[in-house]
């Protein structure tokens, strides 16, 4: 019975997991974030060109400024450790079950 519930829940979770992706493919997320990405390296580029035609003193470094912000946190992190062990154990159990279908098909 327990099986079954949890059989249950991986495949609302995965329905779930789905939906949200496709509506941020659909609402165009990834795009805008390519773009936003575009849109300050040419930013970059304008400013470089400009301090060149002024006679500044470029230093290369000045315009390739990347803003990764780190937004981890003891949450974030446990979680991502839990998917770590959790792909491990899937990984097993689908070598497990191929080992098993392999050993069917060629008997």
């Amino acid at each position: 019975m327990k099986s079954k519930k949890l059989i249950k829940f991986i495949i609302i979770s995965i329905i779930f997991i789905f939906a949200v992706v496709l509506v941020a493919e659909e609402t165009g997320y990834y795009e805008s974030k390519i773009a936003k990405t575009k849109t300050l390296t040419e930013e970059q580029i304008k400013q470089f060109e400009e301090d060149i035609k002024n006679g500044k003193d470029i230093d290369v470094k000045d315009y390739l400024k990347e803003s990764n912000i780190d937004y981890s946190n003891k949450l974030t992190k446990n979680v991502y450790k839990t998917s770590l062990e959790l792909e491990k154990v899937f990984d097993k159990i689908i070598k497990v079950i191929f080992k098993g279908i392999s050993k069917t098909v060629t008997d």
